[in-house]
């Protein structure tokens, strides 16, 4: 027996969206208009629209999950192994992406680096106000103190005199 699952490379438990999202992906890929005389691609890509067609409908997939586990059990489960589709301009590019993609990581490094630089002078400088605030507050709260203190000490000398 085939898994389908495996065929449309999900999981067992995916929803709908998810297996029609993996049945456009992978027809993308194996449609034999993009191959043309080959028949690996036209065969997977009968395998991807059959596990869709069951997959994709509720009562057909019951059916299927239920003897899928049954042939699990027996191990009369079938494993595919998919043939890997390179194509040449990918090769090409790959280096000349993979260079591009260093730089933006490099110049996103740089960015955050300045960031990080920035931030943590904002927070020194937070810091330094904080400080010259909560110092000033001590000191006008000290003043205040003293004031009240001599004026105290005077009403006691006048209340003597």
């Amino acid at each position: 027996m085939k898994n389908y699952y495996r065929i449309l490379e999900i999981s067992h438990s995916a929803c709908s969206s998810t297996i029609k999202q993996a049945y456009r992906k992978l027809a993308k890929q194996w449609h034999p208009d993009l191959h043309e005389n080959s028949e690996t691609a036209h065969h997977w890509f009968k395998e991807i629209t059959e596990a869709y067609e069951i997959l994709s409908n509720g009562n057909k997939k019951v059916a299927y999950d239920f003897k899928l586990r049954k042939a699990i059990v027996t191990k009369r489960v079938v494993t595919i192994h998919k043939p890997i589709v390179k194509t040449a301009k990918k090769e090409q590019n790959s280096l000349e992406d993979y260079q591009q993609r260093i730089e933006q990581l490099m110049q996103q490094h740089q960015k955050l680096l300045h960031k990080n630089k920035k931030m943590a002078e904002y927070y020194r400088n937070k810091e330094q106000k904080a400080k010259t605030f909560y110092d000033t507050f001590r000191e006008n709260r000290e003043q205040a103190y003293q004031a009240m203190k001599n004026n105290l000490h005077q009403v006691k000398k006048k209340k003597i005199l």
